[in-house]
């Protein structure tokens, strides 16, 4: 079964002045449910842009987006915040931590709009992820490492069908960034979550069991940044 099924997805925008530049332009993908795939694609080839597409953060131009059977391309921007709050976790680049919520605060925020807070998941959640102590500590308290181990926790918290992360160990070095890998998968895995990952580091790609890139996914040929 197909999680994510994607016919047609077109995706422009304009530059300042006024030129349409073709970003997203991507015949057909699927991933399955359970598969664990990561995205090849350089800084400015449409990465994110992708992401957000399929969460819903930003609007095709056309095409057909279609997530756990349900077709989200089209909804309205609230069909689209509700529906990303129960199907998809999110984990993004730069963590968006709020810095006024200690860490679990954080990951049960991320609760509220799908399955609904849960204390004891997001408890178990940080403590798999080494963080028993750290749970009532500010994201000022924490080290870059253990605010992206927040930032799982909070993306795996709804229970999620599809965990979607945005160059996810991009400011760790490369040993913290590899533990971050092993731990995003395990937690893929445990939750029964598929996982689409972009990144341009071979070295997380080599970790994942399936790996394609976004050049040939996507016929826009013309690099953004």
């Amino acid at each position: 079964m197909d999680i994510v099924r994607i016919k047609n997805l077109k995706k422009d925008f304009f530059d300042p002045e006024g030129q349409k530049i073709s970003v997203i332009d991507i015949p057909e993908f699927t991933l399955k449910a359970g598969e664990l795939m990561g995205v090849r694609g350089k800084s400015g080839t449409g990465k994110t842009t992708f992401l957000h597409l399929l969460a819903g953060i930003l609007r095709e131009d056309s095409g057909e987006i279609t997530i756990d059977s349900q077709t989200v391309s089209g909804l309205s921007e609230s069909n689209r915040d509700l529906f990303r709050a129960q199907k998809i976790g999110y984990i993004f680049q730069n963590f968006h931590l709020l810095q006024g919520m200690t860490a679990l605060e954080n990951v049960l925020l991320g609760m509220y709009f799908g399955s609904g807070p849960q204390e004891t998941h997001a408890r178990e959640l940080l403590a798999q992820l080494g963080l028993s102590h750290r749970m009532h500590f500010y994201p000022s308290q924490l080290s870059t490492g253990q605010q992206q181990r927040v930032a799982l926790a909070r993306a795996l918290a709804g229970f999620p069908k599809l965990v979607l992360a945005d160059e996810p160990t991009g400011n760790l070095d490369p040993h913290h960034a590899r533990e971050a890998m092993e731990q995003i998968l395990k937690l893929c895995r445990q939750e029964q979550a598929s996982l689409l990952l972009v990144s341009h580091d071979e070295d997380i790609l080599s970790m994942l069991p399936k790996v394609t890139d976004l050049a040939s996914l996507n016929l826009a040929s013309r690099v953004t940044t």
